[in-house]
């Protein structure tokens, strides 16, 4: 596929021929934004960090870092443009998205999940034949089974992938430990996460506030160790950042196996939101 795109900018041919991309420039300025989507339309995702270092474009950082994250996990991006073609936009989630970025030493735990409109964003049709091309598309990564559910591990990366929800859909995903989804900054004893969508026009990582945090109890000391419910912006399909008011943030539930039959919901006093959970009389978590 050959693009060619003139402006007062920029005068460059855009080669991609087996996967590689080759770029031709006569000029080396600063592209607006504008320009820069408009290129990028037509470009696969995974081949956005290399325009990125040709032409030092507008976002470099954000662009970059968005990049860096889903290359490390994804050798290529076939089941992602698959589950993109059924309206779904894959998310990573986790407070570990920016260290795991930096490359810091140590161990990372993320979820990968599926935003879809459908249902509202609950039933996801169409998983079940994309079920072995998830694992195929994945680096050097093996099935791990910790606390009853099975999860991707990879071991040069020190990443353990949660991928209940972008398999099958539930409402509540299953994860070996809902609290490592969450971190506490240094001296602030408050809960706090990330996420990151695959389609996002921004290519930021977004912040999960402690309010917007849900666990076992209230205000700071929340346990999110067994059950955790993140609020997160919502972009179904990839639509534009400046559209996603158009859809109020959405709640998703992690949680261990088992755990839902041992709490109660609580919900606030107009019956709009979940607010939390507490134990079921004569529960306390020790079975998980």
């Amino acid at each position: 596929m050959n693009v060619l795109y003139k402006s007062s900018y920029l005068c460059t041919r855009i080669d991609i021929k087996h996967g590689k991309m080759e770029l031709t420039s006569k000029k080396r300025q600063l592209l607006p934004h504008e320009l820069f989507l408009h290129i990028r339309s037509f470009l696969p995702h995974l081949s956005k960090h290399l325009v990125t270092h040709a032409w030092r474009l507008w976002r470099k950082d954000e662009v970059e870092e968005h990049s860096t994250v889903w290359n490390k996990i994804f050798k290529e991006d076939t089941w992602l443009c698959a589950v993109v073609k059924l309206g779904y936009n894959p998310v990573l989630i986790g407070y570990d998205i920016e260290r795991f970025y930096k490359g810091h030493k140590g161990r990372y735990y993320l979820a990968l999940a599926l935003a879809h409109d459908g249902d509202g964003g609950r039933s996801k049709p169409g998983l079940d034949e994309l079920t072995g091309l998830l694992g195929r598309c994945l680096r050097d990564a093996h099935v791990a089974r910790i606390n009853s559910v099975s999860e991707y591990y990879f071991p040069k990366l020190g990443l353990t992938l949660n991928a209940h929800d972008a398999l099958y859909g539930n409402r509540f995903t299953l994860v070996s430990d809902p609290g490592e989804l969450v971190g506490q900054p240094f001296i602030v004893p408050k809960l706090f996460s990330a996420y990151l969508y695959w389609k996002d026009d921004t290519f930021k990582v977004r912040k999960i506030k402690p309010k917007k945090i849900l666990g076992i109890g209230k205000s700071s000391k929340k346990n999110a160790n067994y059950i955790l419910g993140l609020e997160m912006k919502y972009f179904p399909s990839g639509l534009p950042s400046t559209e996603s008011r158009k859809y109020p943030p959405r709640q998703h539930y992690f949680l261990r196996p088992g755990v839902e039959w041992e709490v109660d919901e609580i919900w606030s006093t107009d019956r709009k939101g979940l607010t939390g959970w507490k134990w079921k009389k004569g529960r306390n978590g020790t079975n998980h």
